[in-house]
């Protein structure tokens, strides 16, 4: 079901961007424990649905950033986390 959920809104046009519209960038947030992430999202708008995305067991490699990037092409702010 969470598949379909995620196709779902991969696929929805309602918030498509071009895709030369994103920014990316590598983020470090303190809980206790430095962690770091990857950021994209599209550069205009300010009222953007969100998505944190989640790799898979090796880490946050060259593959998740290009998924994240994709859902910022789609219009959402996208969040990788390492």
């Amino acid at each position: 079901m969470i598949l379909g959920i995620i196709v779902t809104l991969f696929s929805s046009d309602s918030f498509a961007v071009s895709k030369d519209v994103i920014t990316t960038e590598r983020v470090v947030y303190d809980n206790g424990k430095k962690t770091t992430g990857f950021l994209a999202k599209p550069v205009k708008g300010t009222r953007l649905p969100a998505i944190i995305v989640i790799h898979e067991w090796w880490g946050l490699n060259n593959y998740i950033e290009e998924r994240t990037k994709d859902f910022a092409r789609e219009g959402y702010v996208a969040l990788a986390i390492d």
